[in-house]
């Protein structure tokens, strides 16, 4: 499902061409997933796994702020396969906006990474590496929706954004949110 939807897109995903993508027959696809909408499910929640596989790889970091920039990374399609993955999430994402089944895990998704961004900015906050006063909550939705952002432009303009300069404009937000003692 995955390489059908990154190479053409959702329209192109049916079960016949799912099933040979993947080698098997569209009777076995049909006994685990009654509907595209089950497989997209399906897919998405893959998706979600290697995202949380690839937060934990991250592993420990010497500052909030390395660690948000390291962890906020793994989010931005920065190598083939997660501009592959991303394709197939900016398409589920299309479809779970009309969709209440379809938009919960990913709206799950996005509350647990604005819940974890908050609760590194209060940590950073707390050890004096962000202004005091800033407004966890409302600095944790701007900085996902930023990602988000940036990860669109990335895979709806391919070639308009590099991934080094993704990571760069990353760096330059987190430079202005990360003005106390511990930044370097």
């Amino acid at each position: 499902m995955l390489r059908v939807v990154a190479e053409g897109g959702l329209d192109a995903a049916s079960l016949p061409r799912v099933a040979a993508e993947a080698g098997t027959s569209v009777g076995l696809i049909q006994r685990y997933f009654r509907s595209k909408d089950d497989l997209l499910e399906f897919a998405f929640d893959h998706l979600y796994s290697r995202t949380l596989e690839r937060l934990a790889a991250v592993g420990p970091a010497d500052s909030v702020r390395e660690g948000l920039a390291r962890g906020l990374a793994v989010l931005l399609p920065l190598d083939e396969e997660r501009v592959r993955e991303g394709r197939m999430l900016l398409a589920y994402m299309a479809r779970a906006s009309v969709n209440p089944r379809l938009a919960r895990p990913h709206i799950e998704g996005t509350l647990e990474i604005r819940r974890l961004t908050a609760a590194a900015l209060r940590q950073a906050e707390r050890d004096g590496e962000v202004a005091p006063g800033i407004d966890p909550e409302r600095e944790a939705i701007a900085l996902a929706a930023y990602v988000d952002g940036l990860a669109v432009h990335m895979l709806s303009a391919p070639g308009s954004l590099t991934p080094s300069t993704a990571r760069s404009l990353l760096d330059s937000y987190l430079n202005r949110l990360f003005t106390g003692r511990s930044h370097g």
